[in-house]
């Protein structure tokens, strides 16, 4: 489940009838009407008024509760500082990263790189497909698919702003502020959005204590004092535009503009010595991200409608690393400057028709994914290196109702991915070997539309994703050899769920299994040296549970439970890292009066293993429990105080070994909704 009590919810009993007439939200996927429910039982919509609600303001605080993912804040290799999110096990190089429809990923990295850098603060609704992936999301979609749906106005004028102060036990310690502006004039409207999120640090709980000696330059040693987490700043900026027009019964278009920029520090390594440990000391000066993109939904003819998406994307980052704790000087070995220059070009178009008593989809998919690698300390031959590759998808989905209360869907797509260009820089610049991969996949689901409100769903899918150029290409400065022969990723996945209510309550729950097979993996090949390979087989079996709903006047509560094991069938000794056996979440909104509202929240998660130490030995990281608080006093029908509370009884966890999380802090903010 997700955590609105009842808005956010997977549309329960749509027709084939409804489905045809009813085309996705501008920007949406699966998401129709101004209601934002999905026309897939199996894909969740979490809402801007589930942002609200728990005062989330980056998207792995919104994603934290959804049963079934799984958010690892900085836990991309935790030396780096980058954070990503697994859904049912699958990471983000399986499971594609779209805002309003458009890939949004990085090109060589092939995935979103730190969720932590977007922010939730101009959008509408967040779509997570788990089961049945319509083929308008996209090739890649392993492991499902999330799509992030952009603000858009429904009144001639709009507006909301919200500034406040964040504090821990030191005072205060960061800033936010941002707001959104939105205009309709006739069929014409327009939205901007602008934020600003500054972070100068954050402490760690108070039961944390040093391990093992303090360093002292030069000498190693424990780099972390209790108190102030070092190097954990982090400032996010972002505008955003969209200019739309709706060209009558179904026809909508929108041009969309986006700036972002931040920089962040890495804390470094706080865990007990470990003779193994390479300490890093890193920062990332810039994360920049900016682009365009072009929105279109065509009503051609009754029950015959065009979606159309076209885009471009520029991303560029640095990140330094220096030669020792003074964060000052790049003289060793160990030392870099490494920047990306990144851009993406590409487009989509979807028909979907009325055939027959059902609908059909047309899918069709093209996206161009430059890299540009300069060093420019320590010297290389040469200093940029060029990557190029082409991707393209083509796809067919047919939905059919065959009786009162059935539907099947069925779809089919073909994938493809040229390597145009990839130079290695220990060869001076000469060409890896290029190859072309393509992968074919199938999907079928059947809907039982128990009654009104209530389904049963039962889906199974074979699909493939191919590996990025970061998985074959990259020396992960000099700890890495490259494979440009790595063959795509397979999953077969079966899905099994039900949603519906008992009273005004609404529960949820699902059984899934993934079989995988030429999982990619990194292998150690010499000490200290590792390659991705494809080692095998894995299978990913879990279970969510979730309910939620009025237990008595102003009182709701919602739970979800999720339950997702990992194991490799080719080498049962292999570890699979990074997530939870078991994790939990539930929440209780009390309003004792109307001007009033309180929200506490808990998170649960098992103890996982780790493999951000330099043995690789699958470290354990024990659970952990943490709770927030928000509660709100509304001073007007406009405006309100809200009073954030975040791990309340500040307790020390870790998600990696060796990378403590933050303590206890607490935000006053006040916001106007107008």
């Amino acid at each position: 489940m997700n955590r609105c009590l009842g808005i956010s919810i997977s549309a329960l009993c749509l027709a084939g009838t409804v489905r045809a007439e009813e085309a996705p939200l501008l920007g949406a996927v699966t998401v129709t009407g101004t209601r934002l429910v999905s026309s897939e039982p199996a894909t969740t919509v979490v809402t801007s008024e589930d942002f609200e609600r728990f005062d989330d303001l980056r998207l792995t605080e919104a994603l934290s509760a959804v049963a079934g993912l799984s958010p690892t804040p900085g836990a991309r290799g935790s030396p780096r500082g980058e954070s990503r999110v697994y859904l049912r096990g699958f990471d983000g190089l399986q499971t594609p990263f779209l805002v309003d429809g458009v890939p949004f990923y990085i090109s060589w990295d092939g995935e979103p790189t730190d969720l932590d850098r977007f922010t939730l603060f101009d959008l509408a609704a967040v779509e997570v497909s788990k089961g049945y992936t319509p083929v308008a999301f996209g090739p890649g979609t392993l492991g499902g698919a999330i799509n992030l749906v952009t603000k858009r106005p429904t009144r001639e004028f709009e507006a909301n702003v919200a500034a406040g102060l964040m504090t821990d036990r030191n005072g205060a310690n960061g800033f936010r502020a941002d707001g959104n502006l939105g205009m309709r004039h006739g069929q014409f409207y327009a939205q901007l959005g602008a934020s600003y999120l500054k972070r100068d640090s954050w402490d760690l709980p108070s039961g944390f204590a040093p391990a093992g000696a303090p360093a002292t330059f030069p000498q190693p040693g424990n780099l972390q004092p209790s108190g102030e987490r070092l190097r954990s700043y982090a400032r996010d900026r972002k505008v955003s535009l969209k200019l739309g027009m709706e060209a009558g019964e179904g026809s909508e278009y929108a041009l969309v503009l986006y700036d972002q920029h931040a920089e962040k520090g890495v804390p470094p390594y706080a865990g007990p010595p470990d003779p193994n440990q390479r300490f890093n000391y890193f920062d990332w000066p810039y994360w920049n991200k900016r682009g365009i993109y072009l929105l279109g939904q065509t009503a051609i003819a009754p029950g015959i409608s065009l979606r159309t998406r076209a885009y471009y994307d520029k991303f560029g980052n640095s990140l330094y690393s220096y030669d020792d704790l003074t964060y000052s000087t790049m003289f060793t070995r160990r030392a870099f400057q490494s920047q990306y220059d990144d851009h993406s070009t590409g487009g989509s178009v979807v028909l979907d028709a009325r055939l027959g008593p059902g609908t059909a989809s047309l899918a069709g998919h093209l996206r161009n994914d430059y890299h540009k690698d300069i060093q420019t300390y320590p010297a290389r031959v040469p200093p940029t290196l060029y990557f190029h590759d082409r991707t393209w998808s083509v796809g067919a989905e047919y939905r059919l109702p065959i009786a009162e209360h059935y539907e099947v869907a069925v779809s089919v797509s073909r994938d493809a991915r040229k390597a145009i260009q990839a130079q290695d820089q220990n060869q001076a610049g000469a060409s890896f070997v290029l190859g072309d991969q393509a992968a074919t996949n199938f999907q079928g689901e059947l809907v039982w539309h128990v009654d009104a409100r209530s389904n049963v769903h039962l889906s199974a899918a074979r699909r493939g994703r191919f590996p990025s150029q970061f998985e074959r290409y990259s020396y992960r400065l000099g700890s890495a050899v490259p494979n440009p022969d790595l063959k795509l990723e397979r999953a077969t996945t079966i899905d099994l769920g039900y949603t519906g209510f008992v009273g005004e309550e609404r529960i949820e729950a699902s059984v899934f299994q993934s079989r995988l097979s030429d999982l990619i993996q990194a292998v150690t090949v010499s000490p200290g040296v590792t390659q991705n390979q494809n080692v095998g087989d894995a299978r990913y079996t879990g279970l969510e549970l979730g309910g939620s709903g009025p237990i008595a006047e102003g009182l709701r509560v919602g739970i979800n439970y999720t339950y997702v094991n990992r194991v490799s069938l080719t080498t049962p000794q292999r570890i699979l890292f990074g997530i939870p056996r078991h994790s939990g979440f539930a929440y209780l909104e009390w309003r004792p009066v109307d001007a009033v509202e309180i929200v506490p929240s808990v998170t649960v998660n098992s103890g996982r293993l780790t493999s951000d130490v330099a043995s690789a030995n699958g470290e354990p990281v024990a659970g952990f429990t943490t709770m927030d608080l928000r509660a709100s006093y509304h001073l007007t029908k406009a405006w309100r105080v809200d009073l954030v509370g975040r791990n309340v009884f500040d307790r020390l966890y870790q998600v990696d070994l060796g990378y403590p999380r933050e303590g206890r802090t607490v935000s006053l903010v006040v916001k106007g909704d107008f």
